[in-house]
């Protein structure tokens, strides 16, 4: 809202492992050096590699970055908030972390909800994912099973790529399989439970082109 943009991905952090990253700029697209260490910030979870694919702002101005963190050779999903300033927020999760374990697992979208609840979509080694936290940064038991929802269509590779929440409040989320390899749309209603008349059991598929296929954003078009 103050015209400052903040951008994020993966860095190599200061212990010479690639890390979350997140730099915020000025409106004139100068590093703001009230952010971080003269405008950038790096994280690192466990000392290995954590790549950070997406970022959602909170109204009060705090960020939650999610991504992929990697312990033991395997790639959790991981999530992190910072304060306005930069600053860790340690009332987020544990000591500000969120980590939801499982088999090559990532997020590769964040949405904040009006009432401070946080989902998360991605990946859990060939399923769909969306998760959602309370503001806290612990899972929601009100949504999908214990605040998570998962689904496959058929062959391997099942990843969501994008995350939006609708005006009434059921969420859409954007994606792909393998095998065929089709652009899908996952509708889930406000419980994270599939959406009813939406697809197959609330997942459509879209066949398009001859190649590999990959739908990376989903919006909601208004009248």
């Amino acid at each position: 809202p103050d015209g400052k943009f903040l951008l994020c991905a993966e860095t190599t952090g200061p212990s010479a492992t690639i890390d979350f990253g997140v730099v915020r700029l000025d409106s004139d697209g100068s590093l703001d050096p009230t952010f971080g260490t003269g405008g950038k910030v790096t994280y690192d979870f466990a000392g290995d590699a954590d790549k950070a694919y997406a970022m959602g702002l909170q109204p009060d101005g705090k960020i939650v970055l999610a991504g992929a963190v990697r312990s033991s050779g395997n790639y959790d999903l991981g999530a992190v908030r910072l304060n306005s300033d930069g600053s860790v927020d340690t009332a987020f999760g544990t000591a500000g972390e969120f980590l939801y374990p499982g088999t090559s697992t990532w997020a590769k979208s964040v949405a904040v909800q009006p009432d401070g609840k946080i989902l998360l979509a991605g990946q859990n080694g060939n399923d769909f994912i969306v998760l959602r936290l309370t503001s806290s940064g612990v899972l929601d038991p009100a949504f999908g099973t214990g605040g998570v929802y998962t689904a496959t269509v058929g062959g391997t590779l099942n990843i969501l790529e994008s995350l939006s929440i609708l005006s009434d409040g059921s969420v859409l989320a954007s994606g792909s399989r393998a095998s065929p390899s089709d652009f899908v749309v996952v509708k889930l209603d406000s419980t994270g439970a599939p959406f009813s008349g939406f697809g197959t059991s609330g997942i459509a598929e879209v066949p398009i082109g001859v190649g590999s296929a990959a739908a990376y954003q989903a919006k909601e078009l208004e009248d």
